[in-house]
Order: structure tokens, then C-alpha cells, then sequence
């Protein structure tokens, strides 16, 4: 994690190893992050933010309930640096959606 405004937004960065197994035939010759991978590495941000506005003691389970859009730029290879953003946009009940 590289910032993190506890509850509000957070900014994360990640890489994935040259051997990490997530490459193995995709693609071979290649190789790229698989875009589950990248929206998972986005739901993990978001739930930084999330489980930040709670004590300790009490954080919630959270789970990824939708995906309105998500659209890939560009793809992401092994040992490349990926930034990651994720800021609540607001909260209904124990819904809460996020910018990411």
C-alpha cells in the first residue's frame, strides 16, 4: 500500500513475478496478467479502503457484489509495476460502491 485516507480512498501498487504461476499458458510466447487477476487486485484496493473505516476488532466480511464496467487499457506483463486507486463514492446500508 502506498497511501491509504482511512475509509475515503487508497493507493496500492503491485507486480507479478516473471515465474509466478498465473503466466503458465497465458499466453505462451506471450505472457500476460489475466484480467481476473487485475480486477481482483482491484477489489483487494477497494477493500483496503472498506475494512479501513472500521476498528480492528469489528471489520466486516466483504465481498464484491458487482462490476458495472471495467475496461483494459492495455495489458499488463510479468514484472511490470501496476498502480492501483480505489475512492468510495458513497454508501447505501452495508453497500458501499468505489471509483476504481
Amino acid at each position: 500500500m502506498i497511501t491509504c485516507d482511512a475509509g475515503i480512498r487508497a493507493e496500492c501498487s503491485t507486480s507479478f513475478a516473471k515465474d509466478d504461476p498465473i503466466f503458465a499458458g497465458h499466453f505462451p510466447g506471450n505472457p500476460l496478467v489475466p484480467g481476473v487477476i487485475l480486477t481482483e487486485a482491484l477489489a483487494q484496493t477497494a477493500g483496503i479502503v472498506a475494512a479501513s473505516g472500521y476498528p480492528e476488532v469489528s471489520k466486516p466480511l466483504l465481498l464484491l457484489s458487482a462490476i458495472r464496467g471495467m475496461t483494459f487499457f492495455r495489458p499488463v506483463r510479468p514484472g511490470e509495476r501496476i498502480l492501483l486507486r480505489a475512492a468510495k463514492l458513497g454508501t447505501m446500508q452495508e453497500l458501499r460502491q468505489f471509483k476504481l
